[in-house]
């Protein structure tokens, strides 16, 4: 049988009592020469034990079978040439993921379950094409619980040592396809940490990639990180993964990126989708009840912070309004660190109340504002908006002079540099994964300006009387698809959305840590296609727009399991698989 490395092949043959060995006989990976051919011939001794004749070098003997598998793998290894990494890989369409870091084979090996096609295991060596040294996966035996959950892994040849086993590729994982580099994954497993992906510059990347290899000179390693976009995944589980990492690669190497509109594409993926696996105690919601005129509601998700200052900031700098208001906080995330603090809030803050709502996570836990609320009108708003001084005081002074209104009101956005503005969003066309883009309309830059209609604006802030609230659909799940949906609810009845040029806020947008939350594409994807239904509107632009975002092939399966799971039969408007 023949064994291809890199630009050489070797020429194996086996006694018969190996014939039949899971790992030795399916070693043979092409019936093609290339540049440099070898022999490797593995002979059984009387003693039953064995030997290896590598091309014209000395015999080596006296190896038993598990010896044997080690050395033979450690010379095809060293065959592979020079200007490798030390890496696994896998590939789609032609293009490889590269993972450098420990638990690269895991995750070579769930990539596969996946759908990717396998590359290698240990070598990769960089050149024109990639190539990959597409011997047996090799894993501790620590990560065996993981492999039993990969169906396809079951059933693959095996060999088990005493502290590691190995495990042979089938045939059909392997591609035939020349291969270029598509993107390089760092992956640094920690326990109990929160998924994060990180963006590399490329001077820490090649700094990262000198220290864990040895046989890349700087140049090509410069020439990688330069012409590769490049990421550090950390995590600590394989859950945290699933939809995530398996959607990021199917983008990256869907289509060739360049490292810049990478960046720009991992900037808007969720940094850290999974909390803590570690639990809290749930502090028992509050039991008080107060008489107000407003309820100034927020949702929270281990974000104390943002909740304190908030807060604060209203009572700091809105005195005149304290005796009218109650505070409403949504713990959306009772039992995690953040829940203990935020309820002793309720000590200093005597309007204030604490509501743990740990049983949905995503958009809609802002219904639960309204249906906590005393107050006949509701002020909801992200737990990190800072309002401009006498802003609130003018809200309540316009629920006065209209306190039948049925409308939804929102106020400008002003960016950090407190000059800024952006009045409304434009909704008319996707980008981003979202409906529109924030707009400035110039009767927003004066808060003396009457109140006028807008088609939509960012949810950070929002208010209506709470009779008026229409909720949103109670099979959203996740985050993602309530800008432009909720403002046609409230149209579709007759009401308006306006924008009140006073009620100016400010929104905290950076989290250099990542949001603690999980936030994907499959959420935003369904939770549009649902609410678009819910209001009869055409998704003809939507899936186009994902299609492109995302790649077809991603898009049209994320959609296609929608309609699987809402029983829908295909629109003309819209292409489904």
């Amino acid at each position: 049988m023949i064994f291809a490395c890199g630009n050489c092949t070797i020429g194996i043959t086996l006694p018969q009592s190996l014939q039949d060995d899971p790992i030795l006989s399916n070693l043979g990976n092409t019936d093609q020469k290339s540049e440099r051919h070898y022999t490797l011939n593995i002979l059984l001794n009387a003693d039953d034990s064995f030997a290896i004749k590598f091309n014209n070098q000395k015999v080596e003997s006296g190896f038993k079978r598990g010896a044997l598998l080690r050395r033979v793998l450690q010379l095809l290894d060293e065959q592979f040439g020079n200007n490798t990494l030390i890496a696994s890989a896998v590939s789609l369409n032609g293009r490889a993921a590269i993972f450098v870091g420990q638990g690269k084979s895991s995750i070579a090996a769930w990539m596969i379950e996946k759908g990717f096609s396998y590359v290698a295991d240990n070598k990769v060596m960089l050149g024109n094409t990639l190539k990959g040294l597409a011997g047996p996966l090799q894993f501790s035996t620590n990560e065996a619980e993981h492999l039993v959950a990969l169906k396809d892994f079951g059933s693959a040849p095996m060999v088990k040592l005493k502290d590691h086993f190995y495990i042979a590729p089938k045939p059909s994982w392997q591609t035939q396809q020349a291969l270029t580099s598509g993107v390089v994954v760092f992956l640094n497993y920690e326990q109990d940490a929160t998924l994060r992906l990180e963006k590399i510059n490329v001077a820490d990347a090649v700094a990262i990639l000198q220290k864990n290899q040895t046989d890349l000179d700087e140049v090509a390693l410069a020439h990688l990180a330069t012409y590769t976009p490049t990421i550090t995944l950390t995590y600590s589980s394989f859950d945290q993964l699933d939809g995530v990492l398996d959607y990021l690669l199917q983008l990256a190497l869907g289509k060739t990126m360049s490292p810049v509109a990478f960046d720009k594409f991992v900037s808007f993926m969720p940094q850290t989708p999974v909390p803590s696996t570690k639990k809290f105690q749930i502090p028992a919601r509050s039991d008080r009840v107060i008489k107000c005129k407003l309820t100034i509601g927020m949702a929270t998700y281990d974000d104390y912070d943002g909740v304190y200052f908030s807060i604060q900031a209203i009572r700091f700098y809105h005195p005149e309004i304290l005796n009218d208001i109650e505070f409403i906080i949504i713990d959306n995330h009772p039992d995690g660190p953040c829940s203990e603090e935020l309820k002793k809030l309720e000590t200093s803050v005597p309007n204030l109340r604490y509501i743990p709502a740990g049983d949905i996570v995503g958009s809609t836990i802002k219904d639960r504002v309204f249906t906590e609320a005393s107050g006949e009108f509701v002020l909801c708003m992200d737990c990190h908006v800072l309002f401009k001084a006498g802003s609130l005081k003018r809200l309540m002074d316009y629920f006065d002079a209209n306190p039948k209104t049925t409308n939804l009101l929102h106020g400008p956005l002003i960016y950090d540099d407190l000059k800024s503005l952006s009045t409304n969003w434009n909704i008319e066309k996707w980008s981003s994964g979202m409906l529109g883009k924030w707009h400035t309309d110039a009767r927003g830059q004066d808060p003396e300006n009457l109140p006028f209609e807008i088609e939509a604006q960012g949810m950070g802030v929002f208010a209506c009387r709470r009779a008026a609230w229409p909720g949103f659909n109670k099979d959203f799940r996740g985050f993602g698809g309530e800008e432009v949906y909720i403002h046609g609810k409230f149209r579709k009845r007759g009401d308006k959305a306006l924008c009140l040029p006073f009620l100016v806020w400010l929104h905290r947008f950076g989290r250099p840590m990542g949001a603690p939350y999980p936030n994907n594409w499959e959420d935003r994807i369904r939770n549009a296609l649902i609410g678009f239904d819910e209001l009869g509107w055409d998704t003809t632009d939507m899936v186009g727009h994902f299609q492109e975002l995302l790649g077809k092939d991603l898009a049209d399966k994320v959609i296609a399991n929608v309609y699987k799971e809402r029983g829908w039969a295909p629109k003309p408007s819209l292409i489904t698989p």
